[in-house]
């Protein structure tokens, strides 16, 4: 390693993309600093190309990739390097049911666009539906909005302690701060377990911090990781819905543009970008040593173009094309997840031929192969008679009773 200062490289352990999805890394969302050396970067990855801004990932095979990336300053001499996973899911890949999708979040889900992305995007992947749940809604937008369902419980400049102590929240339900997520089931979703929650939330409240130093930022972070904020509401949330899975968005960096932060009194694009990093870069050490398999994040910071991805005049949120690109590193995240998910066989269908009994069924979602059990009795004496690999299977020996019931279950390696 070179004597130069480090360039702060932090890239979270695992990148998410589609066999339908172009993603993009770009280089500077993943340092922490300015260039000052006229660094030049180099990345080994079997697939995808470079070029001078970003590291190109298009229409790719299901699998998963090695991605490394190293910085050298101008005279190549060696400073930095990080490592990751490309994980490509294929894109038919769906919950064999309605897929139920609650979205936490301040403005940046208030607005509904990635929300929607989300949803269009699940939707043309699959014949199986997605519904999202919440009581909100961009009251302003038909488009993004109630017109198109588009909920949540994305509310404009909240943070992590107003959804889980203030009385306004959805969540919270007395004076005292009083969350109680199983209310908000029952009462807000009518019942409704979500399968998916996403939870886009620190940008305010990393707003108000000292960027002079990481200290002084980190000072502000650990005020909001404490109990009776950040891990209040996580943990309502997995001991009321200990299957559900949990996604940390991590907060993108800013628009690019410096003449786009006209408050002095407010963080420039350079201390922005450095509280950012540093909050992307707690988050994931926060939830990796929680161990909660359950709960992972979702690396939207990674895949943003914050140039093209910003208008002229907005510091902080991006335009319809950069919330696309959040869009699709969450649902590139909830397809990777939903294909881990061992689903129920469902749909069993039963034709006799000559001696044969042909059984189909639908697909399970993560399933490696199925055991087929028969009993003469609809309730009990059941007996594995085969296994499967694809979801069919021919009982070739149906002359011991005049009656055959059958169970099918799926199994994952």
């Amino acid at each position: 390693k070179s004597k130069i200062d480090s360039v702060y490289i932090h890239i979270p352990d695992r990148i998410y993309s589609t066999t339908d999805s172009d993603l993009s890394i770009y280089y500077n969302n993943l340092i922490r600093g300015r260039f000052k050396n006229k660094e030049q970067i180099i990345v080994s990855c079997e697939v995808g190309y470079p070029d001078s801004m970003r590291y190109n990932l298009d229409s790719l095979q299901a699998g998963i990739y090695d991605f490394k990336i190293q910085v050298y300053d101008s005279l190549g001499f060696f400073i930095e390097e990080a490592e990751t996973e490309i994980i490509v899911t294929d894109n038919s890949v769906a919950h064999t049911d309605t897929l139920r999708v609650l979205m936490i979040g301040d403005s940046f889900t208030y607005t509904g666009i990635y929300p929607k992305y989300i949803k269009d995007a699940y939707e043309s992947s699959t014949s199986y539906p997605i519904k999202l749940l919440g009581t909100n809604y961009n009251s302003g937008s038909s488009f993004y909005g109630l017109g198109n369902s588009i909920f949540h419980e994305g509310y404009s400049g909240r943070t992590w302690y107003w959804h889980a102590n203030h009385t306004s929240s959805p969540f919270v339900y007395d004076f005292t701060g009083g969350i109680d997520i199983q209310r908000y089931i029952s009462d807000s979703l009518n019942g409704e377990i979500p399968d998916i929650i996403t939870i886009f939330l620190g940008i305010n409240d990393i707003g108000d911090a000292d960027p002079s130093t990481i200290e002084t930022i980190d000072e502000r972070i650990d005020l909001f990781f404490n109990h009776p904020r950040m891990m209040k509401l996580i943990n309502s949330l997995t001991q009321v819905l200990p299957e559900t899975e949990i996604g940390i968005v991590l907060t993108p960096p800013t628009n690019e543009r410096e003449e786009t932060y006209t408050n002095p009194d407010r963080p420039d694009y350079w201390e922005r970008k450095l509280m950012h990093h540093r909050l992307s870069q707690r988050y994931v050490d926060h939830f990796k040593n929680l161990g909660n398999y359950k709960i992972s994040v979702i690396p939207s910071n990674v895949g943003i173009d914050t140039y093209n991805g910003f208008g002229s005049s907005d510091s902080i949120h991006p335009n319809d094309y950069g919330y696309n690109q959040i869009g699709h590193s969450i649902y590139s995240w909830i397809k990777y997840r939903i294909s881990n998910w061992l689903t129920v066989p469902k749909g069993l269908v039963l034709n006799k031929g000559n001696d044969t009994m042909n059984l189909t069924w639908h697909h399970s979602t993560g399933a490696d192969y199925y055991r087929i059990y028969r009993s003469a009795d609809p309730y009990s004496g059941f007996v594995e008679i085969g296994t499967s690999v694809v979801p069919e299977f021919n009982d070739e020996d149906i002359s011991g009773s005049d009656k055959y019931f059958y169970r099918v279950t799926a199994v994952k390696n």
